[in-house]
């Protein structure tokens, strides 16, 4: 639900930075959970191993497409192509 609602505000340049900032967030706080997922594959035997030790690095490669896709337009463009915008 979250997740939805988060991509809803990114599409929206008026919230893109708060969304990027709730959804690294939501990132963050899941985080723990896929660990004890990969701790404890027995518990979870619909999936492999594999995949519950994959998702962990690719948390990473996710917030940091989050973080290039939402970050504030004042940090997206050097100053000399800023200036050339105004």
């Amino acid at each position: 639900m979250f997740e939805i609602l988060g991509g809803l505000g990114v599409l929206h340049p008026g919230t893109r930075v708060r969304a990027g900032y709730g959804l690294l967030a939501l990132l963050a706080a899941v985080y723990p959970a896929n660990i004890h997922m990969a701790l404890h594959p027995e518990l979870f035997p619909d999936i492999s191993a594999a995949a519950l030790y994959g998702r962990l690095p690719l948390q990473f490669v996710f917030a940091a497409a989050i973080w290039w896709s939402t970050r504030p337009e004042s940090i997206q463009a050097p100053d000399n192509e800023r200036a050339e915008r105004v």
